[in-house]
This record gives structure tokens, sequence and C-alpha cells, in this order.
């Protein structure tokens, strides 16, 4: 509830600072252009926490259910499946949510006719291979290389 509290401050303070930048007389479309900005940096974020955090869960799990089995454990396989399918879907949906937002990004910026958005798409594709890959290194043996 905390973060969600968090998130809902953070955008009223953007839409707070965007109208009084506007009511002192900056033009409209760098304002709107700004918001769209800040709320894509914010999505951003989201993207690069919660799927990829539950993937990298997932994985961890895995490998958890592996070194009990080592150990003498019994651990039913449903919580292997169960994992790798979580692993499997949080993965897709991660990779899709990058690749759906750079592709609209990209869609509002031709309709537009301005050029920040393919910096932002640009960062939205970059952020699926480069951040997520270092935090791949200490999960699980590193990479994307399955448990």
């Amino acid at each position: 509830m905390g973060r969600f509290l968090g998130a809902a401050l953070a955008l009223a303070v953007t839409a707070g600072a965007l109208a009084l930048v506007y009511a002192v007389g900056a033009p409209l479309p760098v304002v709107l252009g700004t918001g769209a900005g800040v709320l894509c940096l914010l999505w951003l974020l989201v993207l690069l926490t919660v799927p990829w955090n539950v993937y990298f869960r997932a994985r961890s799990v895995l490998a958890e259910i592996a070194v009990s089995r080592e150990k003498g454990l019994t651990v039913p396989q449903a919580r292997d499946a169960e994992a790798a399918r979580i692993a499997r879907t949080m993965l897709r949906v991660a990779l899709a949510g990058h690749l759906l937002t750079a592709a609209g990004v990209v869609a509002a910026t031709v309709a537009s006719g301005r050029g920040a958005g393919y910096w932002i798409a640009g960062f939205f594709l970059l952020s699926t291979v480069f951040l997520r890959r270092a935090r791949g290194s200490d999960s699980c043996g590193g990479g994307w290389a399955p448990c």
C-alpha cells in the first residue's frame, strides 16, 4: 500500500509541477510532451520491477527445489512445474511489455511528429537487454540460463 501511495504522490506532484509550468507560460505542447515523458519513465520503472522480479524469484525457487532434492528432501513435481510455468509466463509478459510499450511510443511519436519519442522507445528496448541482464547475474548462476 505504501508503494501505491508513493506512486500516487509522485504523479500528483508531477501533474502539479506541469500545471505550474504551464501557468507560468510554457507552451502546451512542451508541457504535454514533458508529462508524457515523465509517465513513460514511471512506466519503465514499473516494467523493470514487477514482472522481472517475479521471473527471477520463480527461477530462484527452481534452484531452491533442486538444492532441497540434493539434500534428500521430497518436493512434489508439481512445484517444479508451477515455478517453471510462472517463470516462462513472466518472461513473456516482461518481454512483451517492453516491445509493446516501445511500439506504442513509436506509434504516438509518428502520430505527433515529435522526435523525442524515438529516444524513449529506444530506452524501453535497451532496458530489456542491459538493465535486466545485470540483475540476472546474481540469480541462479547468472544470465538467461535456466536454473
